[in-house]
């Protein structure tokens, strides 16, 4: 036992591999303030008895989320921030390498021009053509 606190260590009282500490939850009421089971052996169990238990689970995850309503929504707003922002550099990165009618559209805008379909063909073939050239010159 000794030599697990010079180490900072501690052996997991379900899969019995000794891991440092940092891979237990806190917990007060202990001895040395972590939990018996590690972090990975913590997650089964629970993970066990959340499908055993459907109908507790999802009365538990509720009754959180009506207690933490305004951390539930500020969670919701910045993931899906996050979200929407990827989505759209995604969308943008994908209607600029297609080629894309409404990106070739806006490659047009500058010029005073009426776009047809016939002038958005034409302009994607100018632009594969200047990131061909441009690649051989790299």
């Amino acid at each position: 036992m000794g030599c697990y606190k010079l180490f900072n260590m501690k052996k997991c009282s379900r899969c019995k591999i000794e891991k440092e500490k940092d891979f237990f939850t806190k917990r007060k009421s202990s001895k040395d303030g972590v939990n018996g089971r590690c972090k990975n052996c913590c997650s089964l169990v629970f993970n066990k008895w959340a499908k055993k238990n459907k109908e507790k689970q999802k009365k538990r995850c509720k009754d959180w989320h009506v207690n933490n309503k305004e951390h539930s929504r500020n969670y919701a707003k910045e993931y899906n921030k996050k979200r929407s922002y990827n989505s759209i550099i995604t969308n943008r990165k994908k209607q600029v390498n297609n080629l894309s009618d409404s990106y070739v559209k806006a490659c047009l805008k500058n010029e005073k021009k009426h776009i047809t379909p016939e002038i958005i063909k034409i302009k994607r073939i100018i632009i594969k053509i200047n990131r061909l050239t441009k690649q051989k010159q790299i």
